[in-house]
């Protein structure tokens, strides 16, 4: 009776811990695979730079990166693609329906700090026509500004890689950026300069808040970038940024 009580405890024991090891096994597996995927961590922003452009020197140049956005943004366009269905108009329209309450019937003067192509004002060209063109700056990289001459959707838009210019050579009503501030050196110049200037609505959408500043590599693949679909030939490369987390008490301050 008593060696069948040890026999049952004994098989009982070895199951669990085969069960366990499996477990233990799983989430050693897990933890490589987090580490693994874990961004690149830089104590400067120049570090992360270096790191970034070197990983990028044998896949895609910025200028190829923007054509390819341009390009990729234009066959949506061309195909009847919807620019409202995307996270980032989604956010601009809740922030021009509250200036839209405080001002009726006038259209906003907007900065979309990072807005790529110019897909938000394509959605916004819905509500206000084309005056949101005339009333509107994209702020991008000079690639983007570049590119953005050679596309006839985009001639009507007005693009420019100086925040300060436009902030200062117009009365801005709203500043949006949604997650390009992050990848600046300094986050949170653009929001101080739209502070100084005191713009009325300053949205800020998809950042990283934290107590400690975190540096990084943001890692992606081409095909992820830009809205449409991924146009093959210019193969699935990655896409390095660096990548600066904001002071959420500072930036707490500002405002």
């Amino acid at each position: 009776m008593l060696l069948l009580k040890f026999h049952k405890v004994s098989t009982l024991k070895s199951r669990f811990l085969k069960k366990n090891l499996g477990i233990r096994s799983k989430l050693k597996n897990f933890r490589i695979l987090l580490d693994f995927r874990r961004p690149k961590k830089f104590n400067t922003y120049e570090e992360a730079l270096s790191f970034c452009e070197k990983k990028m020197c044998n896949s895609i140049d910025l200028e190829t990166f923007a054509h390819y956005r341009f390009e990729k943004f234009n066959n949506f366009l061309k195909k009847g693609g919807n620019c409202i269905n995307t996270e980032e108009v989604a956010s601009l329209l809740f922030v021009v329906a509250l200036f839209m309450q405080r001002n009726k019937g006038k259209c906003p003067k907007i900065i979309i700090f990072g807005g790529a192509c110019g897909k938000a004002l394509i959605a916004l060209e819905k509500i206000y026509g084309e005056e949101i063109f005339q009333n509107s700056w994209i702020v991008e990289t000079e690639e983007h500004v570049q590119e953005s001459k050679k596309w006839e959707f985009a001639s009507k838009m007005n693009f420019s890689s100086d925040v300060r210019d436009v902030i200062s050579s117009n009365k801005i009503d709203i500043f949006f950026t949604s997650g390009t501030i992050r990848f600046l050196q300094d986050p949170l110049l653009p929001i101080e300069i739209a502070i100084d200037k005191s713009i009325p609505i300053i949205a800020l959408v998809k950042n990283i808040l934290s107590p400690y500043k975190v540096i990084n590599a943001q890692e992606s693949n081409l095909s992820s970038n830009g809205i449409g679909e991924h146009i093959t030939k210019y193969g699935d490369s990655k896409i390095y940024f660096p990548n600066t987390s904001i002071d959420n008490k500072y930036l707490v301050k500002l405002f």
